[in-house]
C-alpha cells in the first residue's frame, strides 16, 4: 500500500486529512458541471415551470450524491441558492423564495428547495439504519454502535433525542458529523411533543437525554455518567411509591461521582415541576424496550416508515409561506381561495 498526503477517491468521493481540498474536489468539479448545464439550457426560451423542470431533473442530480454523505460547507449552500434562482429570473429574485417553493394550490411553483432537499437525503438514512442494525451481515453500522455503546444507549434511544439546532444539541454528545447531521435532520421533521398534553406512561418514558423539553439555559442535556448506570427515561428516577430517589441511592447507582450533587439536583428540578401532574407509581411498570415511534405529521409513525420524499415534503411545509397577493386581496374583497371558482358561487 502506497500511502499519501493527498485527497483518495472512494467510491465517487474524496476523502483525506486536508479539508479544503477534499471540499474543492468534491464540491467545486460538481458545481462546475451544474452550471456548465445550466448555460446550455439558458439560450432556449423556456417558461418558468421549464426551468425548474431542467434544475430537479438535470442539474440539482448531479450534487445529491454527495449531499448524502457529506457535510455541506454553508458557502456552497448559498452559492447553489444564487446559481438556482439566477437561472429562474436572469437578474433578482421576484417573488419571495419561500412562496415559489409552495405547492401549485398555495400559490407556488413547486421550485426545489435546496436545503430541504440535503436534508431529505440525510433522514433516508435514518431507515437504513434501523433495518441494518441488528443485522449481522450488515457491518458499517458497527461505527454508530461502536460510539454509542460506550455510553449503554441503543440507536432506537438515540433516534429518540429531539435536539433541533446545533445550539440545542448537547456539547457530551460526542458522534462523527455525518451521524450528527442524520440525528438533527430527522428531528427537524418531529413535531414536539408538549409534557401538558402527555399521559402517565408517555410521560415516564421519555427520554432524560437531548430532549427538547429538558434543556438547561437553552441546551439539551446529555451525561455519559448517568447513561453508563442504566439511568436513561425519567422512569429511571423514581421509586415504586412515586417519589425521586434521593441523592445517596443516585449516587450509589453512578459509576462516576464527579459532579453528581450538581448534576442530581440539575435534573432533580426539571422533573419536580411536572411530577404533580402525573401519578409517578407506574413507573417501575412502563415498558420503554418496544419499538419507538415518532409524531411526524401530526401521527405517529415508525422509523422504517420514513421515506427520503415525505421528509422533503414535510420540510418544505415547514418553511414555505403564501405569497404576500394571496392575503392582500382575500383582505380587500373578502375573497375565500379555498372556494373552488366555479358558476354556483358567482350569482347575478
Amino acid at each position: 500500500i502506497n500511502w499519501t498526503n493527498k485527497p483518495v477517491r472512494c467510491l465517487g468521493i474524496y476523502i483525506g486529512h486536508d479539508r479544503y481540498e477534499c471540499n474543492r474536489l468534491n464540491w467545486d468539479t460538481r458545481i462546475t458541471k451544474m452550471e456548465n448545464v445550466i448555460q446550455s439550457w439558458r439560450m432556449r426560451n423556456l417558461t418558468m415551470f421549464g426551468k425548474i423542470l431542467v434544475l430537479k431533473c438535470l442539474v440539482c442530480s448531479i450534487i445529491c450524491f454527495p449531499a448524502m454523505f457529506l457535510s455541506i460547507p454553508e458557502d456552497v449552500s448559498k452559492y447553489l441558492n444564487k446559481i438556482l434562482y439566477g437561472f429562474i429570473w436572469n437578474k433578482r429574485d421576484r417573488i419571495s423564495r419561500k412562496s415559489m417553493i409552495s405547492d401549485y394550490c398555495d400559490g407556488g411553483i413547486k421550485m426545489i428547495d435546496i436545503d430541504s432537499k440535503f436534508q431529505s437525503l440525510k433522514i433516508s438514512w435514518v431507515k437504513r439504519i434501523i433495518n441494518d442494525v441488528n443485522n449481522p451481515n450488515c457491518k458499517w453500522t458497527c461505527i454508530l454502535e461502536m460510539h454509542i455503546g460506550k455510553w449503554n444507549i441503543s440507536v432506537e434511544q438515540l433516534l429518540l433525542m429531539s435536539f433541533k439546532s446545533e445550539k440545542q444539541y448537547p456539547s457530551s454528545l460526542k458522534l462523527p458529523v455525518f451521524y450528527k447531521e442524520v440525528l438533527l435532520s430527522f428531528n427537524n421533521i418531529k413535531n414536539k411533543k408538549l409534557i401538558c398534553n402527555m399521559s402517565n406512561s408517555d410521560f415516564m418514558s421519555q427520554l432524560l437525554w437531548g430532549n427538547e423539553n429538558f434543556m438547561v439555559d437553552n441546551k439539551t442535556i446529555f451525561l455519559p455518567t448517568w447513561t453508563k448506570s442504566g439511568i436513561l427515561f425519567v422512569k429511571d428516577m423514581f421509586q415504586r411509591n412515586g417519589s425521586l430517589y434521593s441523592i445517596e441511592t443516585v449516587k450509589q447507582k453512578l459509576s462516576d461521582t464527579r459532579n453528581y450533587i450538581c448534576e442530581y439536583k440539575m435534573i432533580t428540578k426539571m422533573l419536580k415541576k411536572y411530577v404533580p401532574r402525573f401519578d409517578c407509581t407506574i413507573a417501575h411498570f412502563v415498558n420503554c424496550d418496544k419499538e419507538p415511534q415518532f409524531l411526524i405529521d401530526k401521527s405517529m409513525m415508525l422509523g422504517v416508515d420514513i421515506s427520503s420524499k415525505l421528509a422533503y415534503k414535510i420540510l418544505v411545509d415547514k418553511k414555505k409561506t403564501k405569497p404576500i397577493c394571496i392575503s392582500f386581496w382575500a383582505r380587500t374583497f373578502t375573497i375565500d381561495h379555498n372556494i373552488v371558482p366555479i358558476k354556483h358561487y358567482f350569482l347575478k
